[in-house]
């Protein structure tokens, strides 16, 4: 792969991982109004736009495997690092999630 195809990879992979980042925002949002409805379509979403994501990257890893050549170059380390932030947010936003539905549950005893 030549650095622009490197440089362009990097990009899908940044736009990827905003996209997740977006939906589990919204996730946690819908959450927050009790919106459990949304809240479970924008994480489906988010799970979606993770996975593009996790499929170029693997593509970069099979890609870097095969060559022996490093694909690495200071758009990929921040693309990577997109990449982990969009996995933690997802992650904590269906935490935030259930979170929010044991809260409505508690003010509906009351």
């Amino acid at each position: 792969m030549t650095y622009e195809e490197i440089s362009e990879k990097a990009m899908e992979l940044i736009m990827c991982s905003g996209e997740s980042k977006v939906h589990s925002m919204n996730a946690i949002k819908a959450s927050k109004e009790y919106d459990f409805d949304t809240a479970k379509e924008e994480i489906k979403k988010a799970n979606k736009a993770f996975s593009n994501a996790h499929e170029i990257q693997n593509e970069l890893l099979t890609e870097e495997t095969k060559t022996g050549k490093s694909l690495t170059n200071i758009l990929m380390v921040h693309a990577q690092d997109h990449l982990s932030m969009a996995l933690m947010l997802k992650d904590n936003a269906i935490e935030i999630i259930d979170v929010y539905k044991k809260i409505k549950e508690l003010e509906e005893k009351i």
